[in-house]
């Protein structure tokens, strides 16, 4: 395990400019700053640089042994030879799965670190006692929007769960249902998983995830870093 993890995050480092700090020049001009994804903020807007960053490392820890030899040969074949630029997709509805539950799981951990709950947050908000435009009200605006950001992740993983349980067909049914939400979850749906579904072979089957030693033991390492400040 120790030694798989640490060949594909020197081939990531190897592979992207992301941990350089420097601006990929697209065709046409067109600019992709990786400055600010080298800190990973999280975001509910799967677009965002770092919230792409976050999922192009993981779908690569996650990835199949498959799955990283083909990103290995493919990757010199991209006019960018930059791997998270070619990592903003999903490689396969299973490794999707696999990364979103990996960040269900360190988002739940780091909102056990939270010192009130995001409920509790929110009761402080409402709150008329509670004096406006102050630094005390001001931090708890803050951490209201990080837990915000972390149940958003939550909630993301346990719609897809559901939507696993049924056919390849009843899902993009579900999923082009959403068409019309304005919702974070839904755009990532739309823009993400739906592509993914669209590409499966059989459309009426339902597509198992079966996680291996290595997989699992990736998810243990990730909760286990993100432990910091939770207590036993």
């Amino acid at each position: 395990f120790g030694a798989i993890l640490s060949y594909r995050s020197q081939w990531l480092l190897k592979n992207s400019q992301v941990f350089n700090g420097n601006t990929v020049i697209l065709p046409d001009d067109l600019h992709y700053d990786h400055s600010d994804s080298r800190y990973l903020h999280l975001s509910m807007c799967h677009d965002d640089t770092g919230t792409t960053t976050a999922f192009g490392i993981l779908r690569v820890l996650l990835a199949s042994p498959e799955q990283f030899d083909a990103l290995e040969r493919t990757l010199p074949l991209y006019s960018t030879k930059d791997a998270f630029l070619e990592l903003r997709g999903a490689l396969s509805l299973e490794n999707e799965f696999l990364v979103l539950k990996a960040l269900a799981q360190i988002a739940r951990v780091r909102l056990a670190a939270f010192e009130n709950s995001y409920l509790t947050n929110v009761a402080i908000l409402k709150d008329e006692e509670v004096p406006m435009f102050t630094n005390y009200r001001n931090s708890v605006v803050l951490l209201r929007s990080e837990q915000q950001i972390l149940l958003h992740f939550i909630l993301l993983f346990e719609i897809v769960k559901k939507l696993m349980a049924t056919t390849v067909r009843e899902q993009i049914e579900t999923v082009e249902g959403c068409m019309d939400q304005q919702h974070s979850v839904y755009d990532y749906l739309l823009s993400v998983w739906l592509p993914e579904l669209k590409r499966q072979p059989d459309l009426d089957a339902v597509v198992k995830v079966e996680e291996t030693e290595y997989t699992r033991s990736v998810e243990d390492f990730l909760v286990r870093l993100n432990l910091k400040g939770v207590d036993d």
